[in-house]
């Protein structure tokens, strides 16, 4: 199974693409300028935010958090080589499940 990094490095880019064939007369090294920890916290700040705009109570705010994360990073971790169109509807399938058990039991 890949790695995140794996799977980040084996992306074609046009640069890569254009620096092979001999159109790029040089080949700039890429680099993650977005810090490791901003998508966690962006996560957090947005679920809020929106949970904040809709008047949602707290505890649905926090109802929601595993369905943001899932929409979120579902699709990159629970890639085990099926392809993105399946592993998009999987994640949708998880998320209506979960949301149908929860409107089921809690709310």
């Amino acid at each position: 199974m890949k790695t995140l990094e794996d799977k980040i490095t084996s992306v074609v880019e046009i640069g890569d693409t254009l620096h092979s064939c001999g159109c790029a007369p040089y080949k700039i090294e890429k680099m993650n300028e977005v810090p490791q920890w901003l998508p966690y916290i962006g996560l957090i700040v947005l679920s809020s935010s929106l949970g904040i705009i809709f008047k949602a109570r707290g505890i649905d705010i926090l109802y929601g958090f595993p369905i943001a994360i899932l929409a979120m990073w579902g699709p990159l971790f629970l890639d085990f080589g099926s392809g993105l169109i399946v592993v998009t509807w999987v994640t949708t399938v998880l998320i209506t499940l979960y949301s149908t058990w929860l409107a089921k039991h809690w709310i």
